[in-house]
Order: C-alpha cells, then structure tokens, then sequence
C-alpha cells in the first residue's frame, strides 16, 4: 500500500482525470525523465496556462529531451509569459533543441 502512495506518478491516469496540479507535480518528478516528458506532452494537450511557469523552469533541465518537451508545450500552449525564455533557448542552444526552440517561437509569436 505505502508504495502505491509514494511511487511514481501515473501519468495516464493523471491525463484521463485532467488533473493538471498531478501532472505539474509529475513533470518535476525528478527520478524519471521519461515521466516527465510525459507530463510535458500532456499538458502541452491540455492547454493549461497554470502548468507555464513549471515548463519554463524545466527549460533549465539537464535532461535535453525534458527541454525539448517542455520547449515544444510552451509553444502548444501560446502563453505570452514564455516568449522570452523560448527566444533564449532559440539563440543559445544548438541542432534539435534549437530547432525545437524555434518552432515554439514561430507559435507563439503567430
């Protein structure tokens, strides 16, 4: 029982409840990138603006593929907020994350 109430967050289930505080908390789970990568994926179909200020943090992940996830949802979700964040990592990174970057930019700029 304790560990089905301390495991890893179940990010199906988050996504089929539409639990944006859970799926938040599973994108800063910190153990798996996969998870978080998913939730990123998640929230960025959602549309959520209350997720942005969690994905903008995880730009600064040092997982390359937690960056580009949660790169590609800000862009997905078009909140203002990320703009400047999104144009850093569009000047200052390299390959696929800055390509990833600036597909998020062409979004949000519109």
């Amino acid at each position: 029982m304790i560990r089905s109430l301390f495991g890893p967050p179940d990010v199906d289930k988050l996504e089929q409840t539409r639990n944006i505080e859970g799926l938040i908390r599973a994108l800063e789970y910190e153990k798996s990138s996969v998870i978080q990568v998913s939730a990123a994926r998640v929230l960025a179909k959602f549309k959520d603006t209350r997720c942005v200020p969690w994905l903008i943090k995880m730009l600064k992940s040092e997982n390359i593929s937690v960056r580009m996830a949660s790169v590609k949802a800000l862009g997905d979700i078009g909140d203002p907020r990320a703009l400047p964040h999104v144009e850093f990592m569009a000047q200052n990174t390299e390959d696929m994350e800055q390509e990833a970057a600036q597909e998020a930019l062409d979004k949000l700029q519109g």
